[in-house]
């Protein structure tokens, strides 16, 4: 795959140890998925993306928490955002355990711009939540 990588770096840093850890280990699941080659088993890049789905619903179960926790009014809108996301990664794996037909290139360029405009969107309008709490405004 010719696509670059995702990088995590502190411009993605919501200022809770535990989230962006998970966040990087989804990034590098999300790159892992980048290696795999084009002739690869459907069924073999099924496994790969029910390992993705795994980590992420943990993920996002301790996000939820942690929103929870500081009070995110948008908590609702959030927690949508991610159903919608497993729908859609649900349906991928469906299609690929049930198919011989892959299109890696386009899962992980889905996957890609999903997490950088989650992690630069949602991701970054709690912290900007918690900054503005954390200074009393």
């Amino acid at each position: 795959m010719t696509d670059e990588k995702i990088i995590w770096d502190e411009n993605y840093s919501v200022f809770s140890r535990k989230i962006d850890e998970q966040h990087q280990k989804l990034f590098n699941l999300i790159n892992s998925l980048a290696d795999q080659k084009e002739d690869m088993c459907a069924k073999d890049y099924a496994r790969l993306l029910s390992k993705l789905t795994d980590y992420l619903i943990v993920h996002f179960e301790t996000e939820i928490d942690y929103l929870k926790e500081i009070g995110y009014p948008k908590l609702a809108q959030h927690l949508a955002e991610h159903r919608r996301f497993i729908y859609v990664i649900s349906n991928y794996n469906f299609c690929y355990k049930n198919s011989s037909v892959i299109d890696v290139q386009n899962v992980y360029l889905f996957l890609k711009r999903w997490l950088i405009n989650h992690e630069l969107g949602a991701d970054m309008d709690y912290k900007q939540f918690l900054l503005k709490k954390m200074n009393g405004m």
